[in-house]
C-alpha cells in the first residue's frame, strides 16, 4: 500500500454525497472542463497555490523567500508568475496570514485510510461512510479501487461521484465494490454537453446503459444533474434524461442548483470564471414534477421539501 496520489482535501460531515454522514474525499484530476465547476482547483491532476487576496498583508516576505522569482509586488497585492511557480510552497510555509494555501497535498494510501478511520463512529452511527468525488475519480482509478477497497475492509461503506467519462472496465470495477454510484449528467443534448464540458456525451452515456445492464449495480445508480438555469434546465432537457432514464431501469436523481461558490475559488487560482444563473424555485418546482410524473424519486438538494 505505497502508492501516493494527489488530494484535493477532506470534507468531513457532509450529507449531501450519499446517505448518512460522510467524509467526502476529492481526487484531482478532470478529464471534463465544466463551465460553472464549483471546485476548479481539482481540474489539474497536480498543484494549485491559492491566494486570497483579501487576507495578504502584502508584507513581502514570500517574494524574498520563492527561490524562482515567481511572486512579485503588485498594487495592493502579490502577482504570481504560475509559470514560473515549482510548487515548492515555501511561499505557503512563510505566510503569517494564510493569504497563500494550497488543497493539493499528497496522501499515501495508508495515511488517507487512517484520516478515514478517524470517523467510522459517525459513519456506523449514521449510516454513512466515504465518497468518492472529485476532480473526476475515474483519472485516477488505480488509486481509487484500492482505496474502496481498503475502506471495504473496515465494514465502512463507499460511494462514488463519477461523470462516467473513462474506461468502462474501470468504472464497473468500481461500481462493483462501491454502495453507492453519484452518476452525473450534465446535458442530454451531445452538442451541447461538448461545449460547457469540452467533451460529448458518447463515452458517458454508453458507460451509463452499459452498468444499467447489471441489475447488482443498477440499484445502487442515484442520477445527479447539475442544474443551471437557460443551460440544461428546460423542459425538452428533462424530459429526454426521464426517457432515457425509464428505458435503463433508473429510479433516483437528485437535482443540484447551480451556486457561484467557483468563482472566488477561480480568482485564488488566477483562473477567470463564468458566472451562471440559479434556477428559479418555479423552475425546481415544474423539474420535481416532471420527474415524479414519469415515476421517478427526486430530490433537489438545498431545497426544502414542499
Amino acid at each position: 500500500m505505497n502508492k501516493v496520489n494527489y488530494i484535493g482535501g477532506l470534507q468531513r460531515f457532509s450529507t449531501e454525497d450519499g446517505p448518512g454522514i460522510r467524509t467526502t474525499i476529492f481526487f484531482k484530476g478532470c478529464p471534463l472542463s465544466c463551465a460553472w465547476c464549483h471546485n476548479p482547483e481539482l481540474f489539474s491532476a497536480s498543484f494549485y497555490l491559492h491566494y486570497k487576496k483579501n487576507k495578504c498583508i502584502v508584507c513581502g516576505h514570500c517574494i524574498g523567500v520563492c527561490p524562482v522569482n515567481a511572486i512579485s509586488a503588485g498594487d495592493h497585492e502579490i502577482v504570481i508568475d504560475r509559470e514560473k511557480c515549482i510548487a515548492c510552497r515555501k511561499c505557503i510555509e512563510i505566510c503569517c496570514s494564510g493569504a497563500l494555501y494550497t488543497k493539493s497535498n499528497e496522501y499515501s494510501l495508508e495515511d488517507l485510510i487512517a484520516e478515514i478511520e478517524k470517523d467510522k463512529e459517525f459513519f456506523d452511527h449514521s449510516g454513512g461512510g466515504i465518497t468518492l468525488s472529485g476532480g473526476e475519480v475515474l483519472a485516477n482509478s488505480e488509486y481509487a479501487i484500492n482505496v474502496a477497497k481498503e475502506v471495504k475492509k473496515r465494514k465502512i461503506s463507499v460511494a462514488v461521484e463519477t461523470s462516467g467519462f473513462g474506461k468502462y472496465e474501470e468504472l464497473h470495477a468500481l461500481a462493483e465494490i462501491c454502495d453507492d454510484i453519484l452518476f452525473d449528467i450534465k446535458h442530454m443534448d451531445s452538442e451541447l454537453h461538448k461545449k460547457y464540458t469540452g467533451v460529448s456525451t458518447e463515452v458517458i452515456l454508453n458507460n451509463l446503459e452499459k452498468l444499467a445492464t447489471d441489475l447488482s449495480i443498477r440499484k445502487k445508480i442515484t442520477i445527479r444533474v447539475p442544474f443551471i438555469h437557460k443551460v440544461n434546465d428546460s423542459e425538452e432537457n428533462v424530459e429526454r434524461l426521464c426517457d432515457f432514464m425509464i428505458a435503463h431501469g433508473l429510479k433516483k436523481v437528485n437535482v443540484l442548483p447551480y451556486h457561484n461558490m467557483g468563482i472566488s475559488k477561480s480568482r485564488e487560482i488566477g483562473i477567470e470564471q463564468e458566472e451562471f444563473e440559479t434556477p428559479p424555485d418555479e423552475v425546481l418546482m415544474r423539474t420535481k414534477e416532471q420527474f415524479l410524473k414519469r415515476g421517478i424519486q427526486v430530490e433537489i438538494l438545498g431545497m426544502a421539501d414542499e
